[in-house]
């Protein structure tokens, strides 16, 4: 389910356990803000969603 936010994810070097930087984000028509980061060991299921960025087409 989707309520308007954006993830970015950023791959990070091998450190032991997380290995990706995930950042929630919402933008409107004046400013963005983020809404939350966390890091994450499995982004399987993140990586399914719709992309926007980069352009798939």
């Amino acid at each position: 389910m989707s309520y308007g936010e954006f993830l970015a994810l950023e791959s990070l070097p091998p450190t032991g356990h997380a290995r990706s930087l995930v950042v929630v984000n919402r933008e409107s028509s004046k400013d963005g803000f983020i809404i939350t980061a966390y890091l994450a060991s499995d982004t399987s299921d993140l990586e399914k969603r719709e992309k926007v960025w980069p352009n798939p087409f």
